[in-house]
Formats: C-alpha cells, sequence, structure tokens
C-alpha cells in the first residue's frame, strides 16, 4: 500500500464499498455494505449515489448494489480470472 501521507480518505471509502462488492459477487444491500466497511451509512450511501453517476455500481430493481460491470456476465467473468 502506498505511505499513507498521500492517502485520500474519501478514495479509500470508494475503493472500500468497491472491494466488498467485488468480494461479494453478489449484489448487497445498504445495510451489508455498511456492515462490512464500517462506514456510517449516510457517508456509504453518498459514495454509492456517486459512483453510481460515473458508472462503476448499479442499483438492482430491489434496491441492491453491485458493481456495474457485474451485469455483463462475459465483462464479470473476465475481470476475476486469475493467470
Amino acid at each position: 500500500m502506498a505511505e499513507e501521507k498521500y492517502s485520500i480518505q474519501v478514495l479509500e471509502r470508494a475503493f472500500s464499498i468497491m472491494d466488498v462488492l467485488l468480494q461479494a459477487g453478489e449484489p448487497l444491500s445498504l445495510e451489508i455494505i455498511v456492515t462490512r466497511t464500517g462506514l456510517a451509512k449516510s457517508t456509504a450511501f453518498r459514495l454509492i449515489s456517486n459512483l453510481v453517476r460515473y458508472g462503476y455500481v448499479a442499483e438492482t430493481d430491489n434496491g441492491y448494489w453491485l458493481l456495474a460491470w457485474a451485469e455483463d456476465d462475459q465483462l464479470w467473468a473476465g475481470c476475476c480470472e486469475q493467470s
């Protein structure tokens, strides 16, 4: 990990949400994201809203969240392959 003096808190928080969604491999509720990241609910919601706005996260019809590329099965399968 890079030195902490170059740390940008909002990016670390956004990436923690993306990491949780990637590790889950399935859509998650806001409550589960909050539990797994340790973020405040309002903070997590604002970050997710921005990730949605920029196309990194998508909301399902039932109000769960997933990485946007997870909606495309081919891309999802390709992103997680390990050499």
